[in-house]
């Protein structure tokens, strides 16, 4: 009998950004390398992120029969997954539309972004990083890696260079720091400015001192990597979420961008990097504690089936 199928179904960009599909590569990824199972991405179209081995596993349709759907795009209607229903159980991730209650099986990997108590506890044993993150954390192997690097600044996929020199102007005038912007990433050292790539993520989030970022997947990276996170968010929504994290991620919550306070924030962001969490970090335990989770994740999928 041939192994269960899992269909993954989630989006990117625009108001979803890249953190769901980032995560759900990682899995799609786990799946098919590290347990046997089957499964594919349901999508039109290809991140362009994806490699080559991830590309073949992207299909409109799923070939054969579903044993399991994974729906990682908030704000599901009821109609949408009692359609999937009719064809199989349907596992909704960070869902806050009717349809979680429609669901088979809810699960929250992230806080809720009301200002009461969140709906369910996130469970941090089973999070879900970034496929970006971890393949660039296998390739550094067993390397140690110093925090030599004051900041790195997460400014979005596509961010107007109007936003970039805000962040940047809120950093001590001497500070050393990455920006990773999509196309037209960069690291500033004292005068020397360069090119940097996707590929260099995970080495400067271990590299850094302080991430500052929005709310979203980024600042749980930056935890792994013992990178104080800071976030500057885009909006009310995003700052609750940071508001209702779990607190072991000591994520220091700068509010809103509109409402900044860009004297506070620059000196909170500039004691953040004062006093680092440690001073070196092995990237093979951050990237074993990221397939430990998976791992878990997986487990958990094969009880649904």
């Amino acid at each position: 009998m041939p192994e269960p199928l899992i269909a993954i179904l989630t989006g990117w960009d625009g108001p979803l950004g890249r953190g769901h599909v980032q995560r759900m590569a990682s899995l799609l990824d786990y799946l098919i390398t590290e347990t046997g199972m089957r499964a594919t991405l349901l999508a039109d179209s290809c991140p362009e992120f994806f490699p080559g081995e991830l590309r073949r596993h992207v299909r409109p349709e799923p070939e054969g029969r579903v044993s399991l759907f994974v729906r990682d795009m908030r704000d599901s209607s009821a109609g949408e997954i009692r359609r999937l229903r009719e064809t199989a159980p349907v596992l909704c991730v960070d869902d806050l539309g009717e349809g979680r209650d429609v669901a088979d099986y809810a699960l929250d990997l992230l806080p809720d972004p009301s200002t009461g108590a969140p709906r369910n506890q996130p469970d941090r044993g089973l999070f879900l990083y970034g496929y970006g993150f971890r393949s660039a954390l296998r390739t550094l192997g067993d390397a140690i890696i110093e925090k030599t690097v004051d900041y790195t600044l997460y400014a979005g996929e596509s961010p107007d260079d109007e936003y970039v020199d805000f962040l940047v102007s809120l950093l001590p005038p001497d500070a050393g720091y990455a920006v990773f912007r999509g196309s037209g990433s960069f690291m500033r050292d004292g005068s020397s400015t360069k090119a940097i790539g996707r590929d260099d993520y995970a080495r400067l989030l271990l590299s850094s001192r302080v991430l500052v970022s929005h709310f979203g997947i980024a600042l749980y990276e930056a935890r792994a990597a013992s990178c104080r996170p800071v976030a500057i968010n885009p909006s009310a929504y995003h700052s609750r979420l940071c508001d209702n994290a779990p607190a072991d991620l000591g994520i220091r919550n700068l509010g809103t961008r509109d409402a900044l306070d860009t004297t506070a924030a620059a000196a909170a962001i500039r004691d953040a990097a004062a006093s680092p969490s440690v001073t070196e970090v092995s990237a093979a335990k951050v990237y074993a504690s990221t397939r430990e989770n998976l791992d878990r994740f997986c487990r958990l999928l094969r009880t649904m089936i």
